[in-house]
């Protein structure tokens, strides 16, 4: 699968890693290779070579070892004895079960962002909102995608809880990195391009009714879109586990 995306860093935007944020190499390194990872660079079940690594971003194995390290704790790498350290395989249940953890968890964030929601995020959010959402099928850029996740995150963040926002991103990255490798094995999509189009044209909806249900605050209806935008992805996923498509 090709890759479209420069340096997709989990949620945020990254186009170019700016050095005024001051990380540190291992950080550096860590971000690298969990965005060839998300971006399919990778596949789920592929080896994941530190020495090549080192030598690519032209760094010692001590910073490589650091950051390999912490893409195992979040179960986006995974050690065995037959690959040694590959990316993190994953099986149908093992993946209905992020699912279901990640749904079961909708009531208290919905309650939680409904309680940190004002009218000042709610203008952020909509700004972000339309710079995106309108976008023609022709004017699609990549980028649009990436708004579209960045503004999923900031209302998982407006929950303010960082346990309950970890499970949120370290289960999409799970997911992200389950959907890559079943549809490089389909004919569904020609590249990494057109599978993030899809992705995003198929949340409009649901982004336009969260968006409604934030600017008249209702919290068990914040909380049934989110479980509902869940749930979608959901049956998505399982499909391409029995062969199927995402549509």
């Amino acid at each position: 699968m090709t890759n479209i995306i420069d340096k997709y860093d989990d949620l945020e935007i990254l186009s170019i890693i700016s050095e005024a944020r001051n990380f540190t190499l291992s950080e550096l390194v860590f971000r690298k290779i969990r965005s060839m990872i998300l971006n399919g660079e990778i596949l789920s079940g592929e080896k994941i070579h530190e020495n090549n690594i080192s030598d690519e971003l032209n760094v010692s194995r001590g910073p490589v070892r650091e950051a390999t390290r912490r893409l195992s704790q979040i179960g986006l790498l995974e050690y065995t004895a037959q690959k040694g350290l590959k990316v993190k395989e994953f099986n149908i249940n093992e993946i209905e079960e992020l699912y279901e953890i990640s749904i079961s968890l909708c009531k208290l964030s919905g309650k939680l962002i409904y309680k940190n929601i004002n009218t000042k995020i709610i203008n952020e959010l909509e700004i972000m909102f339309n710079s995106f959402n309108q976008i023609s099928k022709k004017d699609y850029k990549n980028n649009h995608y990436l708004l579209s996740l960045k503004f999923s995150e900031n209302i998982w963040k407006l929950t303010k809880n960082n346990e309950l926002y970890d499970i949120y991103s370290h289960h999409w990255q799970k997911r992200r990195i389950c959907r890559l490798f079943l549809i490089s094995k389909s004919n569904q999509f020609k590249n990494m391009y057109e599978f993030n189009k899809s992705l995003f044209y198929s949340s409009i909806k649901n982004r336009s009714l969260l968006m409604d249900a934030l600017k008249n605050p209702d919290q068990n209806l914040i909380s049934k879109i989110l479980e509902k935008q869940l749930h979608n992805s959901k049956i998505k996923t399982l499909n391409l586990f029995k062969g199927g498509n995402m549509e």
